[in-house]
């Protein structure tokens, strides 16, 4: 990543990013009368993903790799009360790629669905279709619906790509709901959680638990206070790459983050802990990610 300290000036910078915020979804569109805007993360437990892969379309089955983990913003009102939940998927659809946007009310029903970019299929010899009315079929659906086996009706000419995508509105819906259920169990674990079952539990509590959450799933009691958010270590999606290797975790908890040109806001604790401690950290940090390490 270049520095564009001397190649452009201040107010070109302050465009720049303005810009660059302006690519973002913006959870006000698909929810609105919202005041406040909080990023959550779930993880979706191996006990529980039976029951939702059966719920899926085969055109958008559940993937281990990278569904366990949901994430999604929780829209407030001016008195913080939940006017709903907004999850922003990368979905593909032939060479098109783009975000899928999927908003749930407070009574748990699709308020709004669509995507991010105006999408447009091309189906020879009909040309581009606009999928405006297609998305529009799922307001007030729920899980029932989808359940039932309701049709939803395809945008003429582009029947084919319109099952992909009700599909994948229902995958988006049913993870969201998922994610929002996950993380109501959170919160209640964390305000009676457990002893911690060993010396490395113990351990990780005591050095990590204020950030990176007890459980490690990054809902600690000081994450409103970091920018940017702890690591979730238990996201198998990040956790599980070939990189996060067992001697890089243990570098970074050594080290601290600037060492590592990754946030600032993570501690070094090298002369904190031995080196017993840190390796008993580390193997309970190798037991978090969903799915499991392989």
């Amino acid at each position: 990543m270049p520095s564009w300290l001397t190649i452009l000036n201040y107010y070109e910078r302050l465009d720049l990013v303005a810009y660059l915020r302006a690519l973002a979804p913006d959870p006000g569109r698909w929810l609105p009368g919202g005041a406040e805007n909080v990023r959550v993360q779930s993880v979706i437990p191996e006990a529980d993903v039976a029951a939702l892969a059966a719920k899926l379309a085969p055109d958008a089955p559940f993937e281990a790799a990278r569904d366990h983990t949901v994430d999604f913003v929780r829209v407030l009102d001016a008195d913080q009360g939940v006017v709903g939940h907004v999850s922003f998927t990368p979905i593909d659809l032939g060479a098109a790629r783009t975000l899928l946007c999927v908003a749930v009310g407070a009574d748990g029903r699709i308020a709004a669905a669509g995507t991010h970019h105006r999408l447009k299929v091309k189906t020879p010899p009909a040309g581009d279709a606009a999928l405006d009315p297609f998305f529009a079929q799922f307001k007030g659906a729920d899980e029932a619906a989808f359940a039932g086996g309701k049709s939803w009706a395809p945008v003429a000419d582009a029947g084919d790509a319109c099952r992909r995508l009700a599909a994948l509105v229902q995958k988006a819906y049913l993870r969201l709901r998922a994610g929002i259920d996950q993380d109501k169990k959170d919160v209640e674990w964390a305000a009676n959680p457990p002893p911690p079952a060993g010396d490395g539990e113990k351990l990780y509590r005591q050095a990590c638990g204020s950030c990176h959450g007890d459980r490690g799933n990054a809902k600690g009691k000081n994450i409103k206070t970091i920018e940017p958010r702890p690591r979730n270590l238990m996201d198998g999606a990040y956790m599980n790459q070939p990189q996060i290797t067992r001697d890089y975790i243990l570098s970074v908890a050594k080290k601290g983050g600037k060492h590592h040109n990754i946030a600032d806001t993570m501690p070094q604790f090298e002369k904190a802990l031995t080196e017993d401690d840190f390796n008993k950290i580390v193997d309970y940090i190798l037991s978090l990610p969903v799915p499991k390490r392989k």
